[in-house]
């Protein structure tokens, strides 16, 4: 069993800021986040019209390049083509989901394993309504296989039950053929964990997610461009300038704000001391509990010395 490391995890509920701080010191979008945290509200979102004004009165001291936003990239559950999430798996008993494989194709035998969106292989329309079934022979991208079931007025397999999947598989003729099932990149605002929606300012063709899949020390995060106010998907590793939210002073915003204080043990034999990892497990963590129902969240975490862990018992505490 792995050693075993004590996190505390400061929770504080606020009302979202339209006041904005820039910073022009470059850091990495993860260095921004904890700056923000740290120092102010947490990192600036522009959730409306008003956010994007107050945004473009913000001081920045003549520069006109990117700046960090508070959005980044992550990748859903599994969902079919049609968006709508699979009630129903055949994964093979050997098959292992991994981060860099998002998308599904079934074998000879009826079950599902994830692949590279970009590897080439034959596919399989199905039209539900009709219940005819194609197959297409061409070596193609998952999203090229989409895209030809469309233009034949079909959709790229949707398998919801073990009856279809039968179905489906009777029609196999190679070991490998594309189904639509994948986990299509979603972009969140930290502070509320929730996806990102109608309002956005992206640039044209933007954001351009990876053409193949990627590790999560290169996800994706939001840049604003201060020449035109739009935005750009950035790898999140890269350094910018970036925006914090203006904390509120008022003893009207004081007097609404909760803190929690949470201490979790994490035992795992991972190397917790790796910033992507630990990184991707704090945006995990704060997803989860923004999705609780708790909103303008801002969380903070530490490992704390080897010797206090020794002597500090693990409890809850508000």
């Amino acid at each position: 069993m792995g050693e075993a490391q004590l996190l505390v995890v400061l929770l504080t509920g606020s009302l979202v800021s339209t006041e904005f701080l820039f910073f022009k010191e470059p850091k990495t979008w993860d260095e921004a986040y904890d700056f923000c945290l740290l120092n102010h509200r947490g990192m600036a979102q522009i959730l409306n019209e008003e956010a994007a004004t107050a945004m473009t009165k913000t001081p920045t001291g003549g520069y006109t390049g990117s700046a960090w936003l508070g959005l980044y990239e992550n990748y859903s559950d599994w969902n079919w083509v049609d968006g709508t999430q699979s009630p129903y798996f055949n994964w093979s008993s050997d098959h292992v989901t991994k981060g860099t494989e998002l998308c599904v194709f079934m074998t000879v035998k009826g079950t599902w394993i994830s692949s590279v969106c970009t590897e080439k292989k034959p596919s399989i329309c199905y039209d539900g309504v009709k219940n005819e079934i194609a197959k297409i022979e061409s070596n193609l991208s998952w999203t090229d296989a989409v895209r030809v079931c469309e233009e034949n007025a079909s959709v790229l397999a949707v398998i919801r039950n073990g009856e279809i999947n039968s179905e489906v598989k009777t029609h196999l003729s190679s070991a490998e053929t594309w189904i639509g099932l994948s986990r299509p990149p979603l972009w969140y605002w930290l502070d509320t964990g929730e996806a990102l929606g109608n309002y956005h300012l992206w640039n044209p063709k933007e954001p351009i997610s990876p053409t193949k899949s990627l590790g999560p020390e290169e996800q994706g995060c939001a840049v604003v461009s201060l020449a035109s106010g739009m935005w750009s998907r950035e790898p999140c590793i890269q350094k910018h300038p970036f925006f914090c939210s203006k904390a509120e002073t008022s003893l009207e915003t004081s007097l609404e704000t909760t803190k929690n204080l949470v201490r979790i043990t994490i035992r795992s034999d991972a190397n917790m001391e790796d910033p992507v990892l630990r990184d991707n497990l704090k945006q995990q963590l704060h997803s989860a509990v923004a999705k609780s129902g708790l909103s303008g969240i801002r969380m903070s975490w530490s490992k704390l010395p080897e010797e206090t862990q020794e002597k500090t018992t693990v409890k809850d505490e508000c």
